[in-house]
This record gives C-alpha cells, sequence and structure tokens, in this order.
C-alpha cells in the first residue's frame, strides 16, 4: 500500500502525502496517511476509534481531538460529502 493503490477512481500515494482525482490532488498530514492506511488495511470492515488510536499512534499516544482532525482531512482529501 505504501507505494499507492487505488481507491475507487482516485490514486492514493501515501509516500508523497497525496490522493489525486480527476482535476484535483490533495495533501494529507501524516497523521491522516497513517489513518487512510489503516482504514485500506481492512476493507469492508468497521474500525473502531479505539483501534485506529492504537494502530496509528500506539496505546496511550492519541487523543481523540487528534483522531477526529486526521478523519476529516481525510475526507476532505476523497472528497466525502456524507
Amino acid at each position: 500500500l505504501l507505494q499507492g493503490f487505488f481507491l475507487g477512481d482516485l490514486l492514493v500515494e501515501p509516500l508523497k502525502g497525496s490522493v489525486t482525482g480527476r482535476g484535483f490532488s490533495e495533501h494529507l498530514s501524516p497523521d491522516a496517511v497513517e489513518v487512510l492506511l489503516r482504514l485500506a488495511d481492512s476493507p469492508g470492515s468497521l474500525v473502531t476509534r479505539e483501534a485506529l488510536l492504537e494502530r496509528v499512534w500506539g496505546a496511550g499516544n492519541g487523543d481523540e481531538d487528534t483522531l477526529s482532525q486526521a478523519i476529516a482531512e481525510v475526507r476532505r482529501a476523497l472528497h466525502d460529502t456524507a
């Protein structure tokens, strides 16, 4: 996944921190890239906030606000309006 992968018609390039679609390219922070990678590792599965906190930041290191910001950034980059 680190080299890049498609999410529908979007190209996700984790090493560049970018999501590219038709006519746009969005930059992602390292935290947002890690969240997106963890979600992409589990297609079709529910990933809890607690699991994301532990997998991205390690036990006891992340906080809900940081996670919420990273998720919002991922959604913006994917042009998710749901």
